[in-house]
């Protein structure tokens, strides 16, 4: 596409949209009283089979390696938050406020000596898309709210948010909500015990990455939800750890342009899964891990292009190694095997699986992080299983206490068995967020989308996304 494309001329009308989007969130930086973007991070790590280096504290992850930890005075800070764990996001992700980067959420206390803290805040954004050589204007507004507990022994965290957008000449639509819970809670002393939630509601744009149809008027609306436990022994140099979980994923219905109805009950599913992962500490920097899984997805209805269901079973087995230095320098590699076996006469697939994730904190200015990793799905279209490739990586940096830049980029591969179809999606991001106060800042951002799916019509799609805006948090 040429360059000159992305700067084609607006009306007035569209001009006084985005500037008064900006405008909104500036006069609102005045009556701040909070901190942040207004986005939740989520957990990309809630179904995975082996725990990834990157914890954060009352994740499963941190579950297996340390009790939880105590909740810090509720003061505010300008060091870095923490990135998410090392998965990388959907690429088709529509959200378009990343996580802020340079400051630490807030939250207060209930009373003086109350355990809980609260918090909440809000998030004003305005957008400039340009998507299938035509372009969008938004304004998003973001609220959010958290609470958390740290108890003797126990952590306790729920936070949620929206995503609200009002488009140029298009009708008011949620573009997405979340809900998170996590639990953490030590047993005994060498005995943990850890559950999270989450649920997610998210209808994209129909000009969107993710809209694979043409002539989309409205895109489905899509329902994620899932539940996973996890309870760790600690036995000398080993842990051993157990793992349970329920995942639930619906997929409402696409409505065209021409009045016509596109269902997709066929990508409704329940996936229920178990592992165990045991590992030894050959010393206090070095580790290694054995690893094994096993999960069933349940489909609802027949798939449309098979004629049949993809229900079926899926195992995976991992050995593989960890080293962390005074957690500066965190990496975890596994290597294994996987395999896929169907109700219907579907051929079974096997796969090799491997992942690698580092981690560098040299400082409390400076996070970069990088994973890869591979799964078997069900698959999607014709083709049955499929082998799936996820690479990310991301960036933070603290120039000051009122700068902090952030650059995000991630890839992912799909390959249909017996087809041999590949499915590509790429993103690229940068931001900055300036601190306007103690209480809230200003984000600037910038990312781009590219997918190439042969089921999709057209099967190549590319998004530009510019914002801006100013986040509350109380």
């Amino acid at each position: 596409m040429a360059p000159w494309r992305l700067f084609v001329p607006v009306s007035m009308r569209a001009l006084r949209a985005v500037l008064l989007a900006g405008a909104l969130g500036v006069l609102s930086a005045g009556l701040a009283h909070g901190q942040g973007d207004g986005s939740v991070t989520n957990n990309p790590d809630l179904l995975r089979g082996s725990f990834s280096p990157f914890c954060e504290p009352a994740m499963l992850c941190s579950v297996a390696e340390n009790p939880p930890p105590p909740v810090p005075a509720p003061v505010a800070s300008m060091a870095p938050e923490p990135l998410a764990p090392a998965a990388p996001p959907p690429l088709d992700n529509p959200a378009p406020v990343p996580a802020a980067l340079p400051s630490a959420p807030m939250v207060y206390p209930l009373s003086p000596s109350s355990p809980w803290r609260a918090g909440y805040g809000i998030a004003l954004r305005g957008a400039f898309v340009h998507a299938r050589g035509a372009n969008r204007y938004e304004a998003l507004l973001i609220p959010n709210a958290s609470l958390r507990y740290s108890g003797a022994g126990t952590e306790i965290s729920l936070s949620g948010d929206a995503t609200l957008v009002q488009g140029l000449r298009r009708e008011f639509r949620i573009g997405g909500a979340t809900l998170d819970g996590s639990l953490a809670h030590a047993l005994g002393s060498t005995t943990r015990l850890g559950l999270e939630g989450a649920l997610a509601l998210e209808r994209d744009d129909p000009q969107g990455l993710d809209v694979t149809s043409s002539g989309v008027a409205t895109a489905p609306l899509r329902l994620d939800a899932s539940l996973q436990g996890a309870l760790t022994q600690q036995l000398g140099l080993f842990d051993l750890t157990g793992t349970l979980a329920l995942d639930r994923g619906e997929r409402g219905e696409t409505r065209l342009a021409s009045g016509g109805v596109l269902d997709n009950s066929g990508e409704n599913r329940t996936r229920f899964s178990g592992g165990m992962r045991l590992g030894y500490a050959l010393t206090p920097l070095l580790g290694v891990f054995v690893a094994g899984e096993a999960g069933r997805d349940e489909f609802d209805a027949v798939d449309p292009a098979l004629g049949i269901r993809r229900s079926g079973w899926t195992y995976a087995a991992r050995a593989g190694a960890t080293a962390n230095w005074q957690e500066r320098a965190t990496l975890e590699a596994s290597i294994g095997t996987g395999w896929r076996t169907y109700d219907a006469s579907l051929p079974d697939t096997r796969s090799l699986l491997y992942g690698l994730a580092l981690g560098y904190n040299p400082d409390s200015t400076l996070r970069l992080r990088a994973a890869l990793d591979t799964e078997i799905a069900p698959g999607t279209g014709s083709g049955a299983a499929s082998t799936d490739y996820t690479l990310s990586l991301e960036a933070a940096y603290k120039v000051n206490q009122w700068l902090g830049l952030r650059g995000t980029a991630s890839g992912s591969w799909s390959e249909a068995q017996g087809t041999g179809a590949l499915t590509r999606r790429y993103t690229a991001g940068l931001g900055a967020d300036l601190v306007l106060g103690p209480h809230s800042d200003f984000a600037l951002d910038y990312r781009y989308g590219w997918r190439n799916d042969p089921a999709a019509t057209p099967r190549e799609a590319d998004e530009h996304r510019v914002s801006a805006g100013v986040s509350l948090q109380y």
